[in-house]
């Protein structure tokens, strides 16, 4: 159950953090694929993304990377498989069948919302 809730609650820290250091002005933008290959990544966007879709601004949310709003839809899946492996409503083969079908989703969201991002 602990290798369940590892990367969810590592990426939430991740976004806590980065919502935290806007509000008090410390712009967190890095990316090593960027910087190294002057393109990119598929992830590039995500934290922008993500709270835009949480605050409810779909347009700026996908123009930001369309994977956002799959990327929160994933959270949601990841926190409803880490409470169904705390109370026992599903064994552990199907969760971790629901883990792979979800990591899965999301890399497909990533990577087919990827040619987006990178400039012409």
């Amino acid at each position: 159950m602990i290798r369940t809730a590892l990367a969810p609650a590592v990426l939430a820290a991740v976004f806590a953090f980065s919502i935290a250091a806007d509000r008090i002005g410390i712009p967190v933008r890095f990316c090593l694929v960027k910087r190294l290959f002057g393109f990119p990544c598929p992830g590039c966007g995500i934290t922008t993304s993500v709270k835009a879709f949480l605050r409810g601004d779909l347009d700026l949310a996908v123009r930001a990377n369309a994977a956002g709003p799959a990327v929160v839809g994933f959270f949601v899946v990841q926190l409803a498989l880490v409470v169904a492996a705390a109370t026992g409503v599903l064994r552990e083969q199907s969760i971790l069948r629901w883990l792979r079908v979800s990591d899965s989703l999301l890399l497909v969201a990533l990577m087919t919302s990827w040619p987006a991002n990178v400039p012409v």
